[in-house]
């Protein structure tokens, strides 16, 4: 991210090195070699879409993104299974939002995800892939 910041002279991008749950904690960044073929990091030690453990990478600082007090126009979340505890750490951030779209791999997650962002006053809808399901939620205030 940050090469691709400098090469591309982006310079209103703030990185910060930390990962997003439910609550403030110190979680293993684990990889996953054989996601689609070009591999994907994850918080859980487990992969929904992979068969065994992943590769321990690093110690990451986790804050819910509340935390962060933003306002945005879009929320967007793909962290390759663990979507449900970022969820539940934007609980405040989410009334704030106007649209959501949330990358889903487990089926028991997609009721879980669409019934939080009805929930939180998001009109939601599916959309279906090869790989994964995609929860878009909107706001029409």
């Amino acid at each position: 991210l940050m090469k691709n910041l400098i090469l591309n002279n982006v310079r209103n991008v703030e990185v910060q090195k930390t990962a997003l749950g439910s609550r403030r904690q110190f979680k293993t960044m684990h990889y996953f070699p054989r996601v689609r073929g070009n591999g994907g990091n994850s918080l859980l030690d487990v992969h929904p879409m992979v068969q065994g453990e992943g590769v321990e990478l690093n110690q990451v600082q986790v804050y819910p993104l509340d935390d962060y007090l933003f306002s945005p126009d879009l929320l967007k979340i793909d962290t390759e299974g663990y979507e449900l505890e970022v969820l539940r750490g934007a609980r405040d951030t989410l009334t704030r939002t106007r649209k959501v779209l949330v990358e889903a791999h487990r089926d028991e997650d997609v009721e879980k995800i669409r019934v939080l962002l009805m929930a939180s006053g998001f009109n939601v809808r599916l959309i279906f892939s090869k790989h994964e399901i995609h929860v878009c939620g909107e706001r029409l205030t």
